[in-house]
């Protein structure tokens, strides 16, 4: 087991010596675990690590099935019941200083930094960004009574995750925190109706609500109220706005002066009528009028304003600081991108979730089509509103461009491989060869090509849509790793059964495998691991490239 923190790769492994299991971290034997039996309750992982790479838990089966922790060198065994697929978690705290392990059974059990809470009957500790601020709820007779930095603070009658599913996993019912540190919010219910509650004042109460959110300082809040016929109202400041249906991804600016979301909702017969009539209309310069798209009309809403409707409305999502929005909105088959309000240039296809904002705000791409997919299309990169044709021979195969930490560079994977795609009614539209060559595209030009890059690319045969990357988690979530000041870049690859990490394009020494990375670490070096194996030996080294990109501030 390996995990990518920003001090590097840390590795977790399990051997046997007869007499019992022996466990080692970065190659090092853990001491104190003589009699362990199993490890990896942790969605079938032995371990976590802490955001700075520093510290560790680790959690396993001691004889009899008992489930025990290690923490900071010290072990706990925990009372809690067995079997593995119960639920179970284990989370640090965004300093490091203190985690969890926590798991649901009629209640919570619930440890934290070595101590067994579970007779406390607490759910499990959520923590603001800076740590300031530990949100917990004690169960009190038939109640739950909230617990800020474990002060007391009001009881309800049931906390709830503030979704319209209510399944509450390990973590708990969930806060919502501001980016400054000094405001909570969660979602609570009495006699059947939710309301939010934010620094401990409840709000109205609804027969649901949803997607509670708060603005950077905390100052304004925006919540999703459902009622009984399905209709939902966008509740900001206390103010709900009209009622749509089919509410989804509410986004609040960080000063908290605007929301978007994306809504729709029936046409009413005489929209019907209208629309019908507006059919058979012209403008003033002889073009026909533009029609209401079949089924429920959907649209963003901004400010609580309705936006045009469109048949299809899909992929809000907003720059780092909630500053910009852009969402993709579909009629007759072609698409735009709607940024900050402003349709962007109408093409055949726009990469399913594919919208990308730079850190910096200042620029926004996705991928697009272009032509006719029946005879052939084109495949570009739409960057800042401009479409800059894609140098490989086939789609770009991520659904995302990859900014560089500065802003001034990009990057996306594409290549010749391709499925058969089909549209809803399994007509096929393009089929092409699945073929093994993939390449890196940076700053528009393209590396060279290699049987799979950056792992976990799949033959994707979504509608109209070609292969895609399922989980590009290397190096700090990106297949693509930049230098802080953009200037280098690295990601892995494989060709001919080797593997090996490719930097500025050019592949390194070539292993059997590597295990993880590339991490840009912290001190500015690149690390990875990596493992080659003779016979029944295998070999795992730690690739350190020293000067890869300015230290972290």
């Amino acid at each position: 087991m390996v995990s990518e923190t920003d001090k590097g790769c840390r590795i977790v492994e399990a051997a046997t010596d007869g007499s019992g299991m022996i466990f080692l971290i970065d190659g090092t034997p853990v001491t104190g675990l003589a009699g362990f039996v199993g490890m990896g309750l942790f969605g079938a992982q032995p371990a976590r690590f802490s955001p700075d790479g520093q510290r560790e838990i680790l959690c396993g089966l001691a004889p009899g099935n008992k489930i025990t922790i290690m923490g900071d060198g010290a072990l706990m065994s925990l009372p809690w019941a067995y079997p593995r697929e119960l639920p179970d978690t284990a989370y640090f705290s965004p300093d490091g200083k203190h985690y969890v392990v926590a798991r649901t059974l009629h209640g919570f059990s619930v440890a934290m930094d070595n101590m067994d809470r579970t007779s406390e009957e607490i759910t499990p500790p959520q923590f603001s960004p800076d740590n300031s601020l530990e949100v917990h709820f004690k169960k009190d007779g038939a109640r739950w009574r909230l617990m800020v930095n474990d002060k007391p603070g009001d009881s309800y009658e049931e906390i709830t995750n503030g979704q319209l599913t209510q399944n509450i996993g390990p973590r708990g019912p969930q806060t919502v925190f501001s980016a400054d540190s000094k405001h909570y919010g969660f979602v609570a219910t009495e006699s059947g109706q939710s309301f939010a509650v934010v620094d401990g004042k409840a709000g109205d109460k609804y027969p649901a609500v949803t997607s509670l959110t708060l603005s950077a300082d905390g100052a304004h809040q925006a919540f999703a109220a459902k009622f009984a016929d399905n209709k939902f109202q966008v509740v900001v400041d206390g103010k709900p706005q009209k009622a749509f249906t089919n509410f989804s991804s509410l986004l609040m600016s960080s000063d908290g002066l605007h929301t978007i979301y994306l809504a729709s909702r029936s046409k009413s017969a005489t929209s019907a009528a209208s629309a019908a009539a507006a059919g058979s209309a012209t403008t003033a310069g002889g073009a026909p009028a533009s029609t209401s798209p079949p089924g429920p009309l959907k649209f963003a809403v901004v400010d609580g304003v309705e936006q045009p409707v469109h048949i299809r409305v899909s992929s809000l999502v907003s720059s780092p600081s909630g500053a910009h929005t852009a969402y993709t909105a579909m009629d007759s088959g072609n698409y735009q991108v709607v940024v900050d309000g402003k349709p962007g240039p109408v093409y055949a296809y726009v990469g399913t979730e594919a919208i990308t904002f730079s850190p910096d705000e200042k620029h926004f791409a996705y991928p697009v089509w272009e032509g006719d997919p029946t005879a052939g299309v084109t495949h570009s990169i739409v960057v800042d509103g401009v479409a800059k044709p894609n140098p490989g021979a086939g789609p770009p195969q991520a659904a995302h461009v990859y900014f560089s930490p500065d802003s001034q560079h990009t990057a996306y994977l594409t290549g010749d491989a391709f499925t058969i795609a089909r549209s809803s009614t399994g007509t096929p539209l393009q089929s092409r060869k699945i073929a093994a060559s993939y390449n890196v595209v940076i700053d528009g030009v393209m590396g060279p090509p290699f049987d799979i890059v950056a792992h976990d690319i799949l033959n994707a045969t979504t509608d109209r849509n070609g292969p895609a990357i399922s989980s590009p988690a290397s190096g700090a979530n990106s297949p693509v790793v930049f230098s802080l000041d953009g200037k280098h870049s690295a990601y892995q690859a494989r060709k001919n059964g080797k593997e090996f990490v490719v930097i500025d394009q050019v592949p390194q020494k070539a292993f059997d495998q590597v295990v993880a990375g590339p991490v840009r670490r912290s001190d500015g070096a690149l690390e990875y691991l990596a493992g080659d194996t003779r016979g029944s030996d295998t070999s795992l080294y730690r690739v350190v490239v020293a000067g890869f990109s300015p230290a972290s501030k």
